[in-house]
């Protein structure tokens, strides 16, 4: 019932919308609130930020069983040198790119801290920073699914990691309804269902023909803040 309840009515307090999300960060720009954007100048950083987001992005479309360093390599013009020099294996290429999504998120969730403290704001500002990231040049995120073909040690540090995010977005979800951001909302729910959002936004994201991920993003958005009720 309550998930039913939010998707239809939203989680903002009455007389609250997402303009008003909106006015309270006048200055939140996407393009240039993320601390992952690699300098222009650093080759290495850019060649090895381009080999991560190619691996996501193969991770994601046909899984890491399916995968391979070589496959990665031919579609990508390279070698496979060039992938062994950033990971030992496909596996810590794998978590590699998990701690890149990882940090992805963690730095959203910064930039939104810094462009404003209200409570309200700053939870959908962090969630649009990722959503928008992840639809443009800085993504793809990577999807949870493969999470289970990680080592021991790399699995419990990712689900450390995403359970520390998680936990953020249950922090801001509680201040926000003491601020009157919110109505009095299950915050175990509305966490999953930001999370469902943004794990679930790589799926979107199949080739040539993909639908308008920014549509997609605000579309998420506009339903858990505002509800369909609203439109």
């Amino acid at each position: 019932p309550a998930l039913a309840d939010y998707v239809a009515h939203g989680i903002l307090a009455p007389r609250r919308s997402i303009d008003q999300l909106a006015e309270a960060t006048p200055d939140a720009d996407p393009a240039h609130a993320n601390g992952l954007v690699p300098d222009p100048e650093d080759v290495d950083s850019q060649r090895i930020e381009a080999l991560l987001r190619h691996a996501t992005d193969t991770f994601n479309r046909i899984g890491f069983g399916a995968a391979s360093i070589p496959i990665m390599a031919r579609q990508l013009g390279t070698s496979k040198t060039a992938f062994y020099q950033v990971a030992r294996d496909k596996e810590e290429l794998l978590y590699l790119c998990y701690l890149r999504g990882l940090h992805l998120v963690e730095e959203s969730q910064r930039s939104a801290d810094l462009l404003t403290a209200a409570a309200g704001p700053r939870l959908w500002l962090g969630t649009r920073l990722l959503l928008k990231a992840h639809g443009g040049p800085l993504g793809p995120i990577p999807r949870m699914g493969s999470m289970q073909s990680l080592a021991p040690a790399h699995h419990r540090m990712v689900l450390a990691r995403r359970n520390a995010g998680a936990y953020r977005t249950r922090t801001r979800i509680a201040s926000g309804i003491a601020q009157g951001w919110f109505r009095g909302v299950d915050n175990l729910v509305v966490q999953h269902l930001i999370g469902s959002l943004i794990y679930g936004l790589p799926v979107w994201h199949a080739g040539n023909d993909d639908p308008d991920l920014g549509l997609v993003a605000d579309t998420g958005l506009a339903i858990i803040f505002e509800g369909l009720a609203a439109h």
